[in-house]
């Protein structure tokens, strides 16, 4: 099997049931007293992978790298047993689908249902923060000034809370002129809803060639 990480979980964040749970914290308390972190793995898990459903047992890095492998760790390591959890590689991989389809298509209703009622997104190149109204209008002026929208090179990295997402967008208007940009969005879930975005484009739009 591939190796895997998932960045930016934390051990509380995943779920554990009452056995483990008492011996991470156990283990947590013996990292805080050491300058040098240790390594922390579980056995027995079964990852879930979006392209290749469930896979396992599997042994599971679970500090500091969150690394998934089949193959146990150095002997020296301390071990905890997993059996019974269950570790989702991508969390949030169908909300970041369904957002970057709201954007291309200029689907203002998608867009809305994804987006938490007191969503904030911040763009780079103004420094603003926009609320949820304001953030469905952009996608309203998509669909009104260009003729299509799409988006290439879509990378994801998933986060316990979220995701980073580069992209680059691609734009025709309603004269013919293509353009493209690159963009970086760190993306924040909460209860099933996106509730911030922070959005890094690299510069002006650069005129494309036809594809």
């Amino acid at each position: 099997m591939p190796r895997h990480a998932w960045s930016g979980c934390r051990p509380e964040e995943i779920r554990l049931g009452p056995e483990p749970r008492s011996g991470l914290a156990l283990l947590e308390t013996v990292r805080l007293r050491r300058k040098k972190p240790i390594p922390v793995w579980l056995r027995n898990v079964i990852v879930v992978d979006p392209a290749d459903g469930p896979v396992g047992p599997c042994w599971v890095e679970l500090a500091p790298t969150g690394a998934v492998r089949p193959e146990p760790p150095p002997a020296d390591q301390p071990v905890l047993d997993g059996a019974g959890l269950t570790l989702h590689l991508a969390p949030h991989a169908a909300i970041a689908d369904a957002l970057i389809a709201a954007i291309v298509t200029g689907d203002r209703t998608a867009a809305e249902r994804l987006y938490a009622d007191d969503l904030v997104v911040w763009h780079n190149y103004d420094g603003i923060d926009r609320n949820k109204a304001a953030s469905l209008e952009l996608i309203d002026v998509l669909a009104r000034d260009y003729a299509q929208v799409r988006a290439t090179d879509i990378r994801i990295d998933h986060l316990a809370d979220g995701y980073v997402q580069r992209t680059v967008f691609h734009t025709v208007d309603h004269a013919g002129n293509r353009a493209a940009v690159d963009a970086m969005m760190r993306v924040w879930v909460r209860d099933g809803r996106i509730s911030r975005i922070e959005e890094y484009s690299a510069g002006e739009p650069q005129p494309a060639e036809p594809r």
